[in-house]
This record gives structure tokens, sequence and C-alpha cells, in this order.
């Protein structure tokens, strides 16, 4: 298969001069930023600058290597950057990235890293052996559906891409043998597959050379540990295994190419002062296990993308995340954006949000966009708004994920769905529900971890001239037990199918484009089913997500609805047990105001339960609904 070679056991060269002159240079800065501390205004830059300096080191030090590449474990040069180094904490919530250089970027300023193939360019196959019978994991369901599911939503990302599953106790059963009918196809990196079996061959054998091995395999809560003595002989041949929440005899046998997380020497590849080929591997396994421990239907499937990206083949959406801080990011943040960092350090809230950003995890994207939300402040936005909107210093670049890309609704009421229909539905309940009703909708669930969890979610939309706005209100617990209402304001504009609407929204410095769809909705309004793909390009950010909504955010007690909202949700590869319940506790202090300009809906003949509103003297709109036409 494609991916990286057995890093080599032949001692390198000494590093060349021009190295050892980096690394001076990198000391030499170490020493003035700590001496610099006490008094200069950017000294919490000290690790990002001495980060930036070590990695330009190592990257000329690696470049003054041979480096040959191919084979099983890939590139055998250590002038890989450790991904700790190379995370910047002006990434916003990010989707998934590794540790490590991504291939086919530069490292620093030193040597490109070889890179992997492009997705698509040739299928990746992965098995997943997880328990039979039913068996539940850490989602509400069982682990057959899970991985079935994963697989689906592995083939949005390319349809080249498969996940097999293959359950214990077919293992148990028939060993290797129930592998056989897999479609695998020989693995490009493997050597050659040995001829066919004679007569005298064990069932084993015979499936492993009639169907080749996958070019991963993962073991998901597998305790048995007669699984690793069906599959022995098997499992040697497969170049990256990973076993999570398994039996030790599985676990012992877990690696990364050359890179074993439970080998005698592991400690010492994870503490060796240089970055190593089998250190960033290791690196790599330990992100995996960050994404199975949150447990979230995302997080299972990134925790095979992020290998598929590592060592297989790139994944732009994945691997867009990857990029290294280099020297002349450095110089396009502190050339054009001085100022800006300086107040930032001058502001707690700023400064807080950083320090925030610097401990969530690389890949969490939900600790990181918390963080955000909680810290929220002018300095921030300007900051963010600077070095990545304005002069996007990291070279981030992100395209709106348009798979899946479910139909809108097509009929509304027994007629074609319009473009004045499709807006009222977002209108919702603005200025109805007794006494005038200062949202359109409370959002009941959600799919994005990130965005779609927060507590006490309210909807508005409403036009002011010609421009229809939308408005999200939510509610952040801190992580120091505090309650903050946040809100949002997004520009809406028509798609070109009645249903489908673009927004967008600066959100803390960044612009997020998304496209929306109204999959669903009940004809009485009682409930309404959205869902959004969007990206933050200057962040590197795509994402996408699903919003089930009521006047009063709690679900349709009719059956036949929760029947009809699962068939909706399945159209956009969403299962139920994917969604979490937005927990709803009053509205009390909630900034519900909306533009005193604004006009509550866009009138049309024959709409019936037509609104009005008023701005009140302070300020207020007040909604009311009119006589039914």
């Amino acid at each position: 298969m494609r991916g990286k070679a057995p890093t080599s056991s032949s001692s390198s060269p000494p590093p060349s001069s021009e190295a050892s002159s980096a690394l001076a240079r990198y000391e030499k800065a170490h020493a003035f930023v700590a001496a610099a501390r006490p008094r200069t205004p950017i000294f919490w830059m000290a690790p990002l600058i001495a980060r930036v300096w070590k990695n330009y080191a190592n990257s000329k030090r690696a470049a003054s290597r041979d480096c040959s590449c191919g084979g099983l474990g890939g590139c055998g040069c250590a002038g890989g950057v450790s991904k700790r180094g190379d995370r910047t904490v002006l990434s916003m919530a990010t989707s998934a990235p590794v540790k490590g250089t991504p291939r086919g970027q530069t490292a620093g300023r030193g040597r490109r890293v070889p890179p992997r193939p492009a997705a698509g360019s040739r299928p990746v196959h992965v098995v997943a052996v997880v328990p039979g019978h039913g068996a539940r994991g850490k989602l509400e369901a069982p682990w057959t559906e899970v991985m079935q599911h994963m697989h689906r939503r592995m083939q949005y990302v390319d349809p080249a891409f498969a996940l097999h599953v293959v359950t214990e106790e077919e293992i148990l059963d028939r060993g290797a043998a129930a592998l056989a009918h897999l479609p695998l196809g020989p693995s490009p990196g493997l050597p050659p597959a040995p001829s066919p079996p004679s007569p005298s061959s064990s069932p084993s054998t015979a499936a492993v050379s009639a169907s080749g091995v996958p070019d991963a395999m993962y073991f998901l809560d597998v305790k048995n540990p007669k699984v690793a003595h069906e599959l022995k002989g098997y499992m040697a041949q497969v170049p990256h295994l990973i076993a999570l929440d398994s039996c030790p005899e599985l676990a012992q046998k877990s690696r990364i190419g050359p890179a074993r997380p439970y080998g005698p020497l592991a400690g010492f590849w994870k503490a060796f002062p240089v970055p190593t080929e089998r250190k960033r591997l290791l690196g790599l396994f330990e992100t995996v296990r960050g994404f199975w421990k949150r447990g979230h239907s995302d997080d299972v499937l990134y925790s095979v993308l992020v290998v598929i990206n590592a060592v297989l083949v790139d994944i732009p959406a994945v691997s867009e995340i990857l990029k290294p801080v280099t020297l002349q990011a450095l110089r396009c943040m502190l050339g054009n954006c001085g100022a800006q960092i300086i107040d930032c350090q001058r502001n707690p809230a700023c400064k807080a949000a950083l320090s925030c950003l610097e401990q969530c995890a690389p890949n969490d994207q939900v600790c990181r966009y918390r963080c955000i939300v909680q810290y929220e402040s002018r300095e921030f936005e300007q900051f963010a708004l600077c070095i990545l909107q304005k002069h996007n210093c990291l070279q981030n670049h992100a395209a709106i994920p348009m798979s899946p890309d479910p139909a809108p609704l097509s009929h509304f009421r027994g007629e074609p769905l319009s473009h004045e229909a499709a807006e009222e539905i977002q209108f919702g309940h603005l200025g109805q529900l007794q006494q005038g009703c200062p949202w359109s909708w409370k959002v009941i669930a959600g799919v994005n971890p990130a965005y779609d969890f927060f507590p006490s979610q309210h909807m508005t939309y409403y036009r002011k001239g010609q421009a229809l706005w939308y408005q999200p209100v939510f509610r952040v617990i801190t992580f120091d037990g505090r309650e903050v209402w946040r809100r949002r304001l997004y520009r809406v504009r028509r798609g070109k199918v009645p249903g489908t609407f673009y927004y967008s929204v600066l959100d803390n410095g960044v612009t997020s484009s998304e496209f929306w769809r109204i999959l669903d909705a009940a004809d009485d309004l009682s409930w309404v089913l959205f869902y959004y793909s969007g990206a933050a390009a200057a962040a590197g950010q795509s994402y996408t997500g699903a919003i089930l909504a009521s006047p009063t955010g709690e679900w349709p007690s009719a059956e036949p609805c929760k029947a009809r909202i699962l068939a909706a949700l399945d159209r956009a590869g969403i299962k139920e047990w994917e969604l979490f319940n937005v927990h709803h506790d009053g509205s009390d202090g909630a900034p519900l105001e909306i533009d005193p300009m604004a006009e509550a809906r866009f009138m049309y003949p024959g709409w019936a339960g037509a609104r009005t509103s008023q701005a009140d003297d302070e300020g207020r709109v007040t909604l009311a609904p009119a006589a039914v036409l």
C-alpha cells in the first residue's frame, strides 16, 4: 500500500552547519523571549515564537539528510514536525486535525514532506471488528448499525472509501474465513500475494490469499482474546491495526506503520527530543484515542479518517487544518496585526480566550467553540479579523461540503413550495402564540456537537427592507458555572430552489458561509427540520449540521410526525441516535429584541396568519397576530 517506509536503522549524518546555525538562532530567540517576558506586551506569544523557531531548525536539519520514502511505513527521515509544535492557538473550531506535518506541505521552511495520493486516487478499505448480537457501546445503537452508518458517512467524504463491518462472533465461528467475502483486493503497499493455496492449506490462509488484506483494521470493544488467536496470521499482514476498548491481547497488536503504542520502545520514542516518524505516528494514535473517548458519532468517524489522511491518502477537509505555523505566517501576524495583538494581550477576556484555546485538544471543536463564545470580546474579534480574515496569515482554505446534498421540502400545504412560502416557514411563530412570541422557533434537537448543543436556543427570522435576517440566541454555561447569553446575526439570501438559502455571518472575526435547506415542515408549523452545511474559509473549517425546532422546543407528540422527521433526517445521512436534545429552562434575560426598523414578515396575498409589527418608544418590536385571511 502507499504509505510510509520504516525508519532507516542506519545512523543519520551530523547536522549541517546551516542546521546548527538554525538551532543556535532558536536557542537565542528562546532566551530573548524568556528574558523579555516580564516587560514586553507580547510575552504571551513566547511559546508560539519558540515553536516556530524550533520547527524551522528541525526542518533545516531534516533537509540535510537523504530521505527515501516508500513501502509499509513511509518516509524514513526524521524531519516531521510534532503536532503540538505546529498547531496554532489561532485555529478556530476544527474538524479533524492529526499529529504532525501533513504530507505534501512544507514543514517550516525546510524540506517538503512527500505527498500522499490525493483522495479518490485509489480505493481505501478499512475493516472494523465489533461485538454482534445487538451489543451497544458508546452510542445508543448496536455496534453493527453504528459502523455501517460510518461506512455511509465515509463515502460522503470520498466514494472510494469503504468500511467493512465484521462481528467478533463471525470471527470466532469461522476465523479469518469470515473476512474472505469482503471485496478488499490486494493492498498496493504490501508484498505480492502468495501463490494460490494448496489443498492442505488452512481456511485462514486461503481467505487471506483470496481477498487480500485491508489498508487498516479496527477492533472496537472486542473483549474476547480468542479473536486475537483466530486472526493471528491475518493481522500480521495488515499495515495499520488499532484496538480500542478491547482485550489486552488485541491492544498489544496495535500499530500504525512501524509505530507500536504498547511496544517496549514506545515510551522512548514518545520522549525522544527530536521529531521522528515513529514519534509522529505514536502521537497520531493518541489523537485517535482522544476521538474515541469523546464518543460522539463524528468522533467515531474521525478516528478512522485521521488515520487515512495521515498514512494513506490525502483528505483535503482533514489536512487543511494541519498547516504548520511558519516564519512567514509569524511575520504576517506581527507585520500586519501588531496593534491587534497588543490590544488582545491587554484585554483579560481576549487573553483568556487564547489561553483557553491553547488548552483544548487539537481536534476538539466543541472545546474550541466554547472557548470562543465564553470569552467574546471586541479585542478578540479584531484580533481574529486581522490575522485570519483580512490577511489570512495561515493561508487557510475551506469549501462548503456538498455531500450529502438532500433535496428540500417540495410541497407545503398541498401546493408546490414557493420562495415566499419557504420564507414564511422560516418566520414561523414570530408574533403569534397568544400575546405575541418574540421568536420564530425554539430548537428541539441538533446534530453538530459544536454549534447545535447550546441550551435555550431561539431562532428568529425577520425582514429589514428587502433583506432577510436570521438571529439565533442561545445560552452558554461558562467553565466556572455562570450563564451568559449570546447571539449572532446572519444575512439570508434565497437559493435557486425554493426551500434553499445562503447564510453568511461574521462570527468573532471570521466569516462563515452556509447553505441551508428546509428538509421538512408540518403544515400547521408545529415543527420544522433544517439541514445546513458551511465553511469558515479563513479558519480552514468545514462543517454540517441539522436543527429540529418547534414553537416551544418540545418534540411533537404524534407518532406519525416522528416517523416523518426520521425519514427526512435519513435523507441527510443522519440517524436518530446522532441527535441530542436541547435543554430549555426559560427565556428570562434572553436578548430577543430585533432591529426596530425590521418588518416581522414578508406579506403576500393569500397567506393565512399574516402578522404586523410595531416598535415601541424604547425601540423594542412588539408583534401581534393579525386576522386570519
